[in-house]
């Protein structure tokens, strides 16, 4: 008695009087697999004195509510649908691909009669998105990078983001996206292309990233990968400062150990030779050689008259 009251008001609410089309925002409504989704009315909480939602062509009954009997639930949805009674918005839970499809509903309150329709599109999650090279070791200026992006599993259409580091990789001269974005092609590689390469790949409902390949780029008669500018600048900054500290060490060492040099004398001479020339001689007099004794003057003498004459 009360189903067939139920199927009743149905017909009459759907053949009836219809304002108002706009019952729902623009769609379609994007479900997760195994997830859950709303479809959610415009209509503002008021007193619904009918509410019939149905799925597909022919329609099958989803829900069928009526303000003086109750909701009656139709089979395979026992479980899984909530109601809303005052805007007619529903919840459908543990979606599956079978709920694909275009969802009709029908409200009645004490004036007038709105009909709405939407569709559902169930998403399965995108998951093991891989990422593959032809080579990773490659020469500057010679050799081409090939990347492609797969997933093993997840609903299309699919989107595809590619990062070299934290930049995105746009399609510019040199670079090529194929296959929808697939697939990253670099034609004669730089050392600027070089680094760890990722893929994002994306549907309506989920996103995963695949895992790091790192580009190793080598110039032409060098066998070890070209460093990068930052790199180089630590390097030869960290030279500069193990050179600068040799340096400075020899100094204080020669300033300290000049200072206390003994006199060395030659060829059993009695005369001192000093070999410090880096001394620091505050008296000039210092510095000068002692006065030859007097023999040997009077040698000098009488050689340099002979000489002359």
């Amino acid at each position: 008695m009360v189903a067939s009251a139920v199927v009743f008001l149905t017909m009459g609410i759907l053949s009836g009087y219809c304002a108002g089309q706009d019952v729902f925002p623009p769609g379609p409504v994007n479900g997760t697999l195994g997830g859950n989704v709303i479809f959610k009315t415009t209509i503002n909480p008021t007193t619904l004195f009918a509410i019939s939602w149905t799925f597909r062509e022919p329609p099958v009954s989803v829900v069928d509510f009526v303000s003086s009997l109750g909701p009656v639930i139709g089979e395979g949805y026992v479980g899984r649908i909530s109601l809303d009674n005052s805007t007619g918005s529903l919840e459908l839970r543990k979606l599956t691909l079978i709920d694909n499809g275009p969802y009709r509903v029908a409200l009645r309150t004490a004036a007038v009669s709105q009909v709405g329709s939407t569709s559902l599109i169930v998403y399965e999650t995108i998951s093991n998105v891989t990422l593959r090279a032809n080579v990773i070791d490659l020469m500057e200026l010679n050799d081409t990078a090939i990347f492609s992006c797969s997933v093993s599993s997840g609903s299309s259409p699919f989107s595809y983001r590619w990062l070299n580091g934290s930049s995105e990789v746009t399609a510019r001269y040199g670079i090529q996206l194929g296959d929808g974005g697939r697939t990253l092609t670099i034609a004669n590689v730089t050392r600027y292309d070089q680094g760890p390469y990722r893929c994002i790949v994306s549907n309506p409902v989920s996103s995963k990233p695949s895992q790091n390949l790192t580009l190793i780029i080598s110039s032409e008669g060098s066998l070890s990968p070209v460093l990068p500018a930052g790199a180089i600048i630590r390097i030869v900054i960290r030279v500069l400062l193990v050179v600068g500290g040799a340096v400075g060490v020899a100094v204080l060492f020669i300033r300290k150990n000049g200072t206390n040099a003994e006199p060395m004398h030659r060829g059993g001479s009695q005369q001192p030779v000093y070999e410090n020339p880096s001394s620091v001689c505050e008296n000039p007099q210092q510095n000068q050689s002692p006065p030859l004794p007097l023999t040997e003057m009077q040698d000098f003498k009488s050689t340099y008259d002979t000489r002359i004459m």
